[in-house]
């Protein structure tokens, strides 16, 4: 047995070489989509570095060097970007745009030619108004049909920019074919049996704020 695990955890390592050796050659389009992506949603300075990191799979046999990329990123304290080693570095709505734009660079990458789906929980819930607007901008663009892309955003009935701004940026004229409404055909919750009226006059309110910004 410890033979057969030496022989593939070898076959492992080779394998990783490969994939390794792939994702090499699209690094530095990843890292150029990033980094443009970043500093639209966050503003500040950020850099993707192409590295590796040696670990062992499991509790004995060789080191392993992974494909990974490290992030350094500038803030009111650091004017030069400096190396995050961890999600607890940054901020929360931070974190939320630097995996986006992961993401995103990553679909460019891989799917340059066909498009990607980018599905998201609206982050509104951590960002300020000024933010909200660059995240509408920014994601609309991505998921413009010219790109090939599609963009698929949920979120719960609030009173923020984020939803009517997308709206906005995609016509809407278009709000039928583009919305998929749960309180018009989902099961109701005992929430919104009881609280339905107040539900709709958010609800109204915010159509009639997605229609007011595409008319200006």
């Amino acid at each position: 047995m410890v033979e057969e695990l030496s022989v593939r955890r070898e076959a492992f390592a080779q394998f990783i070489e490969q994939v390794k050796d792939h994702i090499l050659k699209h690094a530095p389009m990843v890292r150029d989509r990033f980094e443009s992506y970043a500093r639209e949603f966050l503003l500040e300075d950020c850099d993707l570095s192409w590295s590796t990191l040696a670990q062992k799979v499991g509790q004995t046999g060789i080191r392993i060097e992974f494909p990974v990329f490290e992030l350094d990123l500038a803030s009111a304290s650091y004017l030069s970007p400096v190396r995050r080693s961890g999600p607890e570095e940054v901020s929360e709505s931070q974190r939320e745009f630097i995996d986006l734009s992961f993401r995103m660079a990553l679909m460019e990458a891989a799917a340059a030619e066909s498009g990607g789906t980018l599905v998201i929980d609206a982050p509104e819930s951590s960002l300020d108004a000024v933010f909200v607007r660059r995240a509408a901008e920014v994601l609309a663009r991505f998921g413009n049909a010219d790109e090939m892309n599609r963009l698929v955003v949920t979120s719960n009935l609030t009173d923020g920019d984020l939803v009517p701004r997308l709206l906005e940026r995609c016509g809407f004229d278009s709000r039928e074919q583009r919305i998929v409404d749960l309180f018009e055909i989902a099961e109701p919750t005992a929430a919104v049996r009881e609280h339905f009226d107040e539900y709709n006059a958010v609800r109204q309110r915010l159509w009639r704020h997605a229609e007011g910004g595409a008319r200006e």
